[in-house]
């Protein structure tokens, strides 16, 4: 084959790539400031894992890499039941040109691409007299639309490896420290670390381009997944345990994790096997993570083509879990089978609308505020929590979880009756609500002094909004726009 036929195969192979995000697992092990290796892991068939390491310069190479390979399938055969072929491929340095376009090349073999930062792929793209294969003129952004392919690095703790595993020539590059016009482009902390355009983007950004020969150039978009968030925190080697049945390697001790160059040193191999490992089992975590969540929906009957992507947080998780049971169960209503008017619906009953002007209530956000106990956490796993000079409380029995299966979920406005001055006593409010709502779907706030004996069951809200002082407090909101209380009416 010529070089011509040879990019053009690999032009159709990058459009394959397009049509599903590519899963790239990462792992770098360093010591203070200096990054000594850099480990990937991708899936490339069922049965079949490759793993690419990238290392210092200070760092030896391992002695046999087929020596690596052999240690990690070889012990009791562990990995059986998640891939039957390890790829290794050979040990790269690294450069302050690694970025998301090399790693893909590396992984691909792709031997006529190239990669182009942000800045220099604009540029060629906004020339109309250009002619790229894939690609559609944009007369009103005067710019070429380009296929784009989504890679999603999986880490544990991405804190410590998402600015490490890209080079200092990527990093500038997006982040205007290379006299580049700024790309607006910022590392998000919201839970996780994501790429984001702008302070409101929820769409992952164009980081990067790769080029084949002068006619096709594609972008290269990031999302991120930190396998802290998506169930619960653990170190990688308790999620190990937890899902996939056994630990992390034991070669490397804790002694030799404090002094990792010297460890490099000693215990080549092996420590290169820790390594892959480490980049090895962040893959298969991440998979048996979305095989899980996946269940959950299959266990209540949800359709396959309803079940949505795996997200990478707790909350998204719980949130899409609902949104979707709401759509079945809301299924025969014609607004409601569309997604933006249930997420609007949903939203109707979220705690936003206590805090804008003429809300629901005239206290405000008080009134949907929770206190103490009555807050459910989001983590399923969380056994015990803290309680600061006080006995832990434990909750070996999953009471939580009791609690949370007999719960129902009511969507829309919540309606909010405050008698003001006709006072009622609270066993008449509880026979009121009966009548007109289900037994769960209504809650009661009171008011008033406990002149008895101490408050030591029903929480309180500090300086709270009562009716009394209602008016006085709307007052002096209006003469003071600083004021707290500038919201109530």
């Amino acid at each position: 084959m010529t070089s011509e036929s040879n990019a053009q195969s690999e032009i159709d192979k990058v459009i394959k790539l397009t049509k599903t995000p590519l899963v790239y697992a990462v792992d770098t092990e360093f010591e203070n400031s200096h990054t000594l290796s850099i480990q990937a892991a991708r899936r490339r068939s069922n049965d079949v894992v490759e793993i690419q390491i990238y290392r210092s310069p200070s760092v030896p190479k391992p002695h046999v890499l087929k020596e690596v390979k052999r240690n990690i399938l070889g012990e009791e055969s562990k990995y059986i039941s998640f891939l039957k072929r390890l790829v290794l491929h050979p040990v790269k340095a690294i450069t302050k040109d690694l970025s998301p376009a090399t790693l893909l090349i590396d992984f691909e073999r792709l031997a006529h691409a190239n990669p182009i930062s942000l800045s220099e792929g604009k540029k060629l793209l906004s020339d109309s007299s250009a002619n790229f294969q894939h690609a559609e003129w944009d007369d009103k952004r005067k710019t070429w639309k380009v296929p784009v392919i989504t890679i999603k690095i999986i880490g544990h703790y991405l804190y410590a490896d998402i600015a490490r595993v890209f080079g200092s020539k990527f990093n500038n590059s997006i982040f205007g420290n290379d006299k580049s016009t700024p790309s607006g482009i910022r590392l998000r902390d919201n839970g996780t670390l994501s790429y984001r355009l702008g302070k409101g983007s929820r769409k992952a950004p164009v980081v990067q381009y790769l080029q084949i020969y002068k006619d096709f150039i594609c972008g290269i978009r990031i999302e991120t997944c930190d396998l802290r968030l998506p169930f619960n925190s653990a170190t990688l080697g308790k999620h190990s345990q937890t899902f996939l049945g056994f630990g992390k390697a034991a070669d490397i001790t804790t002694d030799d994790k404090q002094r990792m160059s010297k460890t490099f040193e000693m215990k080549t191999d092996e420590t290169y096997k820790y390594a892959a490992v480490d980049a090895l089992n962040t893959l298969l975590i991440y998979e048996q993570m979305t095989l899980r969540d996946r269940e959950i929906y299959e266990t209540f009957k949800v359709p396959v083509e309803r079940i949505p992507e795996f997200k990478g947080t707790c909350g998204r998780r719980v949130s899409d879990f609902l949104l979707t049971m709401a759509s079945l169960c809301s299924k025969g209503s014609d607004q409601l089978s569309k997604k933006p008017k249930l997420i609007q619906l949903v939203k109707g009953g979220g705690f936003g609308r206590f805090s804008v002007r003429n809300s629901v209530s005239r206290y405000g956000e008080q009134t949907a505020r929770v206190y103490g106990g009555l807050g459910m956490s989001r983590s399923p796993t969380q056994f015990w929590h803290k309680a600061p000079r006080m006995l832990r409380d434990i909750d070996m029995s999953g009471c939580y979880n009791q609690i949370i299966c007999k719960i129902n979920m009511y969507l829309g406005q919540p309606i909010v009756l405050e008698p003001g001055s006709n006072n009622m006593a609270l066993t008449m409010a509880v026979a009121f609500l009966e009548k007109v709502s289900p037994n769960d779907g209504w809650f009661i706030k009171v008011t008033g002094d406990f002149t008895v004996t101490n408050n030591v069951l029903i929480p309180s809200a500090t300086d709270a909004v009562t009716f009394e002082n209602y008016r006085s407090r709307r007052s002096k909101a209006e003469n003071a726009a600083t004021s707290p209380y500038t919201e109530l009416e």
